[in-house]
């Protein structure tokens, strides 16, 4: 819903109310209206007073009934609005037919029972003195204050400002609330023995509390809140016994609450909120038996259960304990508090059901125990709750079907049950509770269709059922709610159209139906009638047809979402008229055609406009540059041509820029550098965009964090200090450009680097590149540049997050560094590659200590030495649930030629974008075309998450061995071109087993032996391997080993005598069928004609256009680059098999 937060603005001096069970100006309370009604009225003591029964009778006790959640932690002891926000709780008091006499009233009761003491006027002014002497008078309010009077007038301290006396000249009221007052309390109040009200409150008092308040015995009133005040609370103010009211909310107290709080037996009034109080609730609180207001909320240090002997005030109205971090059970007991009325507990760590015994609170009004961590069902009978009018359970645990009960809570105006886990249908006496103005069942489990009329809820203001699984058709009764201003049904599975009556609503504010299976058109009638809309939300449905010009009579529109439909057409230019549309998107329609309408810069208040993945056509219009509020322009996946146009540095507040995948062409413009603000830019798959990258102008976007302009035609330098320019730099990829120059070194000074792509450009020279700079980073791909010299300089020791590093394709010589005197190496790595550089020496065995690898890639390099025994350290690949993302295209028995390591570029619907990069990959080890040798060890099979293995083109020798065809998923197998032997009659048969699992298997061109008698793969994958015999290969003779379960009688050379009787018949049949067609043919004329009759014919017209094209030069062809050097997605991940034909190469 639009109002998600649960707070107490501040605004022109007064607090406006807007919790999180309710909105400003829903139901406010009697205390709220006086609350408003006293802000006008100046109550505070003047002149002279001497007590009398209307002194004081304003005084302010605590928070109202509907401001206890402030927004503001921003504004947590601001004193701006003090008389307006703290309400006299005496006052709502008096306005319930039950009123009790208290705060002030008492002290008139004490003072007219208290004999009149002896005149110590000289004291009592001498302590108001020394009060004032600890407090800076920034308005000169206690200029009254002053020992000259008293030298003509001993008793004129009763006639100061804000002091009150009683009939002896005792000092019984001191009020110097709200006077912008600094400094600290005096400890010399506490001689004044007979004070029955001291407020203070909305002021700058720091210091601590001073315990002397103790000693003031006759205290009933004491307000210190909204100050400054620091410490512990004084447990000597449990010596107060006459006290009622206590508030000291709004300081930055700390400690616990004293226990020694439950001796005032005659507190009525306790507020306690937004402090820094810690430990627990005081089980004595339940002393205090003529408590009316408990109110101790907003302290988040405030740990433990809510005390069961709470339950014992008989007497309590109001319990407030919201927003602290309570745990455990609501106690039981509290069901035996009949008076209450208002219970707030939410935003704790409540757990366990609610009590059945609330049940029995008959007086109860208002129930909130939402954002706790509640379970089982509702349980509770509320069918005793006639008075309830505000029910709020919601962000709970709850589960089971929503009561009957609920319903026989006439007076009920507003429920909200969102956020659990309640299932079974919505119950159709909702329909009956006239005076509901809320509903919410939000991100529940409810299902059903809601079918039952709606048309008696005429005061129904918001209808939240977002996120449940209702379906059906749009429920058509919901029009004749003519007060409705909200309705949110987003997230169901509504379908059908959308009712063209929906004009009748002519209130509505928000209208959200996104994610649901609607169709049709969005009808032309929302924009005529419902002229107050401000959040028109259809995205994630199935609507057509264009979108309403109509629209654009929303003049209060502030989102409009239709993404992710299938609208046609464009843009109605009429939508240039929302002056106050905030949030614009089409995205994904995919069907949208057409221009951007230049009009859209009219709406200046835009800050997102979203038209992605659409058919948009022409340039970006120059009007965009207009909108100076903009943060966000997603134009990527469309077919936009033309140049970046230079006004688009006039949106200065923009932090999204994502032009990616159109046809844009011309030069960045230099203007880009305007843009301050900017944390995304991306050009990526645009191709025509040319010219150099205008460095030194975007330095100035320091904010910068993702800058991604693969593929276009980029060129020249990087010459800048990237780390200075782009200090919270995360992305930078500049892949499939004209860079050139060497390394940019500067890159390392850029600590915040996440992701480094720039393959297939034309830098040059050495690789000095220490990746401890870099501690964050995660891609390193370098491939298909000119990179040389050796690896000494790429530093890998500490690169602890990096898990993709790719340098293939370029001419780096030498070895691989050893770093086997580092106990961890590469920690996070996934995928690895060297491929195609001219590296030698030995395999390092950190690399088969890689615990995450799934891809490691050495092939085509100069690689010697003998593969390892122990495979079981590559981790991640002995996990056989472990699979990969992108299948390979396999054709023309060339596996994995279209795969790559490649990552790519993806970017998600929602907003605000998080894009990221995933990887398309199998898991793969590839050592193909190097100088291994030695023997394929046993232990190969642990590899159980293994999908590809290439060891073709070295010089392995030995066995192939049998446990390799036990890998679970091992889908590819290439030892071809090796000098392997042995006899491979049970490896053979073990793979047809495995059929189609398997997909590849090649042994060609090695000097195996055996029999093979499965067809799955053909015979070019088994030969030149002379040993070999069987179906596709040549027959076994009798001395070769037969295949298990073969029939054993066979002919001499060992061709089975049923198979040699099937060879004969056919070539028999074959014969006699040829010599039948041919007699045919010569025994009939018109078969003789037409048989070379075609040929003849096509002779004719060949034979001269092969004289005459004899006499002309041969055109010339431009052949391109060939498949290996056009993509490095089309490098094959094989060999090249130089040493011996291939049927691969």
């Amino acid at each position: 819903m639009i109002s998600g937060s649960s707070d107490i603005r501040n605004s022109g001096g007064r607090f406006q109310p807007d919790t999180t069970e309710e909105r400003t100006g829903d139901f406010e309370s009697t205390s709220t209206r006086l609350l408003h009604q006293s802000a006008s009225t100046d109550w505070r003591p003047k002149a002279s007073i001497n007590w009398s029964p209307n002194h004081n009778k304003n005084h302010l006790n605590g928070p109202g009934e509907e401001e206890t959640e402030e927004d503001g932690r921003k504004s947590f002891f601001s004193k701006e609005t003090a008389k307006d926000n703290l309400v006299n709780l005496a006052t709502e008091s008096n306005s319930e037919s039950d009123s009790t006499e208290t705060g002030a009233g008492s002290s008139r009761r004490l003072l007219q029972q208290t004999p009149a003491a002896p005149p110590t006027q000289a004291s009592d002014s001498f302590y108001l003195l020394e009060i004032k002497r600890g407090i800076k008078d920034n308005e000169g309010v206690l200029s009254s204050w002053n020992s000259s009077s008293l030298a003509a007038n001993p008793r004129a301290y009763c006639s100061w400002l804000w002091v009150g006396c009683n009939t002896g000249d005792r000092v019984v009221s001191l009020d110097l609330s709200d006077h912008n007052l600094t400094g600290v309390i005096s400890p010399e109040v506490g001689n004044l023995t007979m004070l029955v009200s001291l407020n203070l409150s909305s002021n700058h008092f720091g210091g601590s509390i001073p315990s002397s308040l103790g000693l003031c015995r006759h205290l009933e009133v004491l307000d210190l809140s909204r100050n400054d005040l620091s410490g512990q609370i004084p447990s000597s103010l449990g010596d107060l016994k006459n006290l009622t009211s206590l508030s000291l909310a709004l300081n930055p107290l700390s400690g616990n609450i004293p226990p020694k709080l439950g001796k005032c037996k005659r507190l009525e009034n306790f507020h306690l909120g937004y402090t820094n109080v810690s430990g627990t609730l005081p089980k004595e609180l339940g002393n205090c038996i003529s408590l009316l207001h408990l109110r101790i909320y907003a302290n988040p240090h405030l740990t433990g259960e809510i005390p069961s002997s709470l339950g014992s005030l008989s007497n309590l109205r109001t319990l407030e304990l919201f927003r602290n971090a309570l745990t455990g059970s609501i106690p039981s007991s509290l069901g035996q508090c009949r008076s209450l009325k208002r219970i707030r507990l939410f935003e704790n760590q409540l757990t366990n059901s609610i009590p059945t015994s609330f049940g029995r609170l008959g007086s109860l009004e208002y129930l909130a125990l939402g954002n706790n961590q509640l379970t089982g069902r509702l349980q509770f009978d509320f069918g005793g709750l006639s008075n309830l009018t505000r029910l709020y359970i919601q962000n709970n645990q709850l589960s089971g079907e929503i009561p009957l009960s609920l319903g026989s809570c006439s007076r009920l105006a507003v429920i909200d049950l969102g956020g659990n886990q309640l299932e079974g249908e919505i119950p159709s006496f909702f329909g009956q509770l006239v005076n509901l103005d809320r509903l919410v069942l939000r991100k529940n489990e409810l299902r059903g269709k809601l079918d039952f009329d709606l048309s008696a809820l005429k005061n129904l203001r918001i209808l939240d059922l977002e996120e449940n699984r209702l379906g059906g058709k749009f429920p058509e009764s919901i029009v004749n709610c003519s007060s409705l201003e909200e309705l949110s049904l987003q997230g169901n599975e509504f379908v059908g159209n959308i009712p063209n009556n929906l004009d009748l609503l002519t209130n509505l504010k928000v209208l959200r139906l996104s994610g649901n299976n609607l169709t049709g058109a969005i009808p032309p009638s929302i924009g005529y009638s419902c002229r107050r809309l401000e959040y028109l939300e259809l995205a994630q449905n199935e609507l057509t047809d264009s979108v309403p010009s109509s629209l654009g009579n929303c003049s209060s529109l502030v989102m409009l979402d239709l993404s992710e439909n299938s609208l046609s057409q464009g843009i109605p230019p009429e939508l240039g008229r929302l002056k106050r549309l905030e949030y614009l998107s089409f995205s994904v329609n995919k069907l949208m055609t057409g221009n951007i309408p230049p009009t859209l810069g009219n709406c200046t208040s835009l800050k997102e406009l979203a038209l992605d993945t659409n058919q948009f056509t022409g340039s970006i219009p120059r009007e965009l540059g207009s909108l100076m509020n903009l943060e966000g322009l997603y134009l990527f996946q469309n077919n936009l041509t033309g140049p970046i146009p230079d006004s688009v540095g006039n949106c200065t507040k923009l932090k999204y820029l994502l032009l990616g995948e159109n046809k844009l062409n011309g030069s960045l413009p230099e203007t880009l550098g305007r843009l301050k603000q900017l944390e995304k830019l991306h050009l990526q798959r645009n191709v025509f965009i040319s010219g150099e990258v205008p460095w030194s102008a975007l330095s100035n976007c320091s904010k910068l964090s993702q800058f991604v302009a693969m593929r276009n035609s980029l060129k020249g330098t990087i010459a800048i200090d990237l780390g200075a320019a782009f200090p919270s730099l995360t992305w930078l990829d500049f892949s499939r450009n004209h860079l050139s120059g060497p390394f940019p070194s500067s890159i390392l000074n850029c600590t915040q680097l996440e992701l480094l792509r720039l393959y297939w450009n034309n830098f040059t020279g050495e690789l000095d590149v220490d990746l401890s700079k870099l501690p964050n980073l995660r891609t390193l791909h370098l491939s298909t540049n000119k990179f040389s010299g050796t690896l000494a300089k790429l530093n890998l020791r500490n690169a602890t997050n990096l898990e993709y590093l790719d340098l293939s394709n370029n001419s780096l010589t030498g070895s691989i560094p050893d770093y086997s005197s580092s106990d961890t190496i590469l920690p996070s790595m996934k995928i690895l590659t060297f491929r195609s550089n001219h590296l030698s020496g030995e395999i390092p065995d950190w690399m088969w200590k890689l615990p995450k690898l799934q891809v490691l890639d050495l092939s085509r390099n100069n690689f010697s030495g003998a593969l390892p025994s122990d495979w079981t350290r590559l981790v991640a690949l002995t996990n056989s649930s472990i699979t990969g993302t992108k299948k390979p295209d396999i054709s023309d028995g060339n596996p994995l030629r279209t795969v790559t390591y490649e990552q790519t570029l993806v970017t998600l619907k929602n907003r605000p974008l998080d894009e990221t990069y995933i990887f398309g990959y199998y898991t793969i080890i590839d050592l193909s075309n190097n100088s291994l040798v030695g023997v394929i060890p046993q232990g190969v099979e642990e590899l159980q998450g293994l999908r590809a293995l290439y060891l073709t083109g070295n010089n392995l020798n030995g066995e192939i061995p049998v446990s390799l065809v036990q890998m679970k998923n091992l889908g590819i197998l290439d030892l071809s071109v090796n000098q392997l032997s042995g006899d491979i009659t049970e490896f053979a048969s073990r793979l047809e087993q495995r059929s189609p699992a398997m997909e590849y298997v090649n042994v060609s061109y090695n000097s195996l032996t055996g029999r093979v008698e499965t067809t799955v793969f053909g015979m070019e994958y088994w030969l030149p391997n002379a040993g070999l015999c069987g179906r596709l290969l040549r027959p076994c003779s009798t001395a070769e080993a037969a295949g298990p379960g073969e029939y054993h009688d066979t002919a001499d050379d060992g061709t089975s005598f049923l198979e040699l009787v099937s060879i004969v018949a056919f070539e028999i049949g074959v014969s006699i069928g040829a010599l039948l067609v041919g007699v045919s043919c010569l025994a009939s004329r018109r078969l003789r004609t037409a048989w070379f009759y075609f040929p003849k014919k096509r002779y004719r017209q060949v034979w001269p256009n092969y004289i005459r094209n004899r006499q002309r030069p041969l055109p010339l062809r431009w052949e391109g680059r060939s498949e290996t050097s056009s993509s490095p997605e089309t490098l094959s991940l094989g060999g090249d098999y130089s040493r011996s034909p291939s049927p691969r190469s």
